[in-house]
């Protein structure tokens, strides 16, 4: 990957909020902006003269596509790299999906519309922010750059394929294809060419913190009327995707300080597994599934509970990745 220490450094320390930046630091880190967004979209609500799920795929792509700009890699990164790719592999399509998928479960006969939403969520990657995550939480920043377009590329097929399984004719797995191919081949495409204005890092991070602002703010105006419709439904849900974002994240956090691995990939293994494309799978699901209002449910309360997962581990992760769970490879010898 043609990526320079120096520039990673500076990265850093930006997504840090580093005194130096003549930007406040507010304005560069992604939890208040997902803090408005959240306030927003209860405030704001549906509205019958905008068309939610179209400025979503819009917002969606436009991030992606910024988040993707000036990722270069060569076949050397992938091959050196390719024990702990898999690793992260495994914890997102293995453990996140099959976890994701028991705790929906106990819908597949009560409340067929949800498990449809479980389904499809399960059938997702990750977020492409499992790279922001790396970088907060003082990760390894190269390998979640690695190990999210490998599993962007594996999607590409293994999307579609898991949610026929799952739901069968329910939606048609060719239609998902496209907006896989949409929300993930496109954005790597147009990458390329976003990369020619030479983007700075600050305007970058902004940009990328904004659109993830609009997203929450899209998913929850859209759908807010989910969550008074049925409070008790909605409780049930919230519960089962908390129980999600704590096994998918102690069981990697646990095996990766067993297994020796240091904090820069038990960042990466833990992000890849608990931090699904929430974004992707609202706008699918909106796309989709636009008869079942229920079916967007599962996806929305984890949106909610993905980010509070984010705040908190941004805020605690010296204390859960401790020198002295896992110690430095100078420590350690």
């Amino acid at each position: 990957m043609r990526w320079s220490s120096s520039s990673k450094e500076k990265i850093l320390s930006k997504a840090c909020n580093h005194p130096s930046m003549a930007v406040p630091g507010p304005l560069l880190n992604v939890r208040y902006w997902i803090a408005i967004g959240i306030v927003l979209g209860f405030a704001v609500g549906p509205r019958e003269d905008v068309n939610f799920s179209l400025l979503m795929i819009v917002v969606l792509m436009i991030q992606m596509s910024v988040s993707m700009d000036g990722l270069e890699f060569s076949r050397k990164d992938f091959t050196e790299n390719r024990k702990d790719i898999f690793i992260a592999f495994l914890c997102c399509f293995v453990l996140n999906t099959g976890v994701t998928i028991l705790v929906g479960l106990p819908f597949i006969n009560s409340h067929p519309e949800v498990w449809y939403g479980w389904a499809l969520f399960a059938s997702i990657p990750c977020a492409i922010a499992v790279v922001v995550c790396a970088i907060y939480m003082k990760g390894d920043v190269k390998l979640a750059l690695l190990s999210v377009t490998a599993i962007y590329m594996i999607s590409l097929a293994l999307t579609p394929i898991l949610s026929f399984v799952l739901i069968g004719n329910a939606v048609s797995p060719l239609e998902i294809l496209k907006y896989i191919v949409l929300f993930i081949a496109v954005p790597f495409g147009l990458s390329f060419l976003i990369r020619k204005l030479h983007l700075k890092s600050e305007p970058k991070t902004i940009s990328i913190n904004a659109m993830m602002m609009l997203l929450v703010f899209l998913a929850i105006a859209a759908n807010r009327d989910v969550f008074f419709n049925d409070p008790w439904l909605v409780l049930a849900v919230l519960g089962l995707a908390t129980l999600r974002l704590v096994a998918t994240t102690v069981i990697p956090w646990e095996w990766s300080k067993r297994a020796g691995s240091g904090r820069g990939r038990s960042v990466v293994y833990v992000s890849a597994s608990a931090w699904k494309n929430t974004g992707l799978c609202i706008t699918m699901a909106m796309v989709l599934l636009p008869g079942m209002q229920e079916a967007v449910l599962p996806s929305v309360v984890s949106l909610l509970a993905e980010n509070v997962w984010f705040m908190v581990m941004t805020a605690k992760a010296d204390r859960i990745w401790s020198e002295k769970r896992f110690p430095s490879p100078v420590q350690s010898q």
